[in-house]
Order: structure tokens, then sequence, then C-alpha cells
């Protein structure tokens, strides 16, 4: 049985994981200019054009997260998100608040697997996921481990269902062995 220690350990990984990744500029702090840049990224690994209604719904989707995450965590008002600020405000579970991870982050997911279905088909491929990595900061073996993790019904693609709940694993679940613990790499 894990200790409440171990899981704080856990879920502090997880987090500076994700706040490394997000955290583009490598200031030490997260801020909309930083999630502005991972969307020119993505965009830029799909070559999708900035105007574009994938783009536009992608860039859309990650503005909504970061008003949501700065109104939530952003407590002395400066405009970023420190890394204390980004773990109290998950740790405290304000995106699992009233439907909040939901209403966050299932749009980002839904914009993210639209815009990395190059195929068209509304699932993502092995290669579709791998480049999303690209986009993502994570190599593609990290992004074959995800997808061998979290492809649950082993179709030999990703769903938006999926990916949304390798999401909440990731920044939810209190389980060590969740799929979703992978989604950005390696901990």
């Amino acid at each position: 049985m894990r200790t409440a220690h171990a899981v704080d350990t856990l879920i502090a990984r997880k987090l500076a994981k994700r706040f490394q990744l997000l955290d583009f500029d490598g200031d030490g702090y997260i801020t909309g200019e930083d999630y502005d840049k991972l969307v020119d990224r993505i965009l830029q690994i799909f070559d999708e054009p900035p105007g574009s209604e994938r783009a536009v719904a992608l860039r859309r989707g990650y503005q909504v997260l970061w008003r949501a995450l700065a109104m939530t965590s952003d407590t002395d008002g400066d405009g970023r998100v420190s890394p204390e600020e980004f773990q109290n405000a998950v740790v405290g579970g304000v995106l699992n608040r009233d439907g909040g991870f939901e209403r966050a982050i299932l749009p980002v997911t839904k914009a993210v697997v639209a815009l990395a279905d190059t195929s068209g088909d509304g699932r993502l491929s092995p290669d579709e996921v791998r480049a999303l990595g690209r986009g993502m900061g994570i190599s593609d073996e990290e992004a074959d481990t995800f997808f061998t993790l979290v492809d649950t019904d082993g179709d030999g693609y990703l769903t938006v269902q999926e990916v949304f709940e390798a999401d909440r694993d990731f920044y939810l679940s209190l389980d060590p062995n969740a799929p979703g613990n992978a989604m950005f790499g390696t901990l």
C-alpha cells in the first residue's frame, strides 16, 4: 500500500513534468505567452495554417485553459503561474470542482485530436501520436509508450475519450500505474 507521502511524490513529479513542458521559455513561470508558443509549435508540426478552423479551435481551447489556470492559480496576481501556484491549484482540486476539469480540458483534447488526426478518421494512429508528442516536447519513444498504455480497447488507435481519460489520469489519479501518467513522457 502506498503512503500519503508516496502519493504526494507521484503527484509532485507529474505536475513538475507538466510545468516544465508548459514553461516554454524556461523562465520558471507559466504565462499566456507560453501557451501561445505551445500552440504555434503544434501548428508548425502539423503544417497547419494559423487561420484555419482547426488552428483557431486549438488556440481558443488553450486560451480558455490558460484563463482557467490563471484565474484559479495566480494567487499573487502577477499574470504568471509559479510552480508552487500550479501545484497548489491542481492538488487543491480546482480543476475537478463543479465539472471544471471537463469544461477546461475536454475542448482542448477535442481540438488537439482534431488537429493531429491528419487522416480525418476521428482517431489518432501511432504516427499521429508521435507527431503530436514532438509538438508537446516529448520523444517518439515516450509517445509510443503513452499510445500503448492508453489504447485501452487495443484497436491500434486513440479516440478523444481515451485521450481525455488519460488527461484525467495524469492530473487527478493517485494510482502510480494509471495509463495517463505517461501522457507527457517519462516522469
